[in-house]
């Protein structure tokens, strides 16, 4: 879910992908932004793949396959 997303103006994809985690309990996102809806929430640790990234927003996936926008400040390298 969130993986078939079409691309966001302005999104950079990364190649390969980057591997993170959440640096802290994070909201990920709809889009790249904090008005978009919130699809789910990752706690502290949670690893996360780098799929792209829109400015300061970084498109994510889970282990688990949900995907969605984290703000970069929320992510550390894994």
């Amino acid at each position: 879910r969130g993986t078939e997303v079409g691309k966001t103006d302005g999104e950079h994809a990364l190649s390969p992908m980057l591997a993170l985690r959440a640096s802290n309990k994070s909201n990920v996102r709809e889009g790249p932004g904090p008005t978009f809806k919130i699809l789910f929430v990752v706690e502290r640790g949670t690893p996360l793949s780098a799929v792209s990234y829109n400015g300061v927003w970084v498109r994510v996936k889970t282990d688990d396959g949900r995907a969605g926008w984290v703000h970069y400040s929320l992510i550390d390298q894994r």
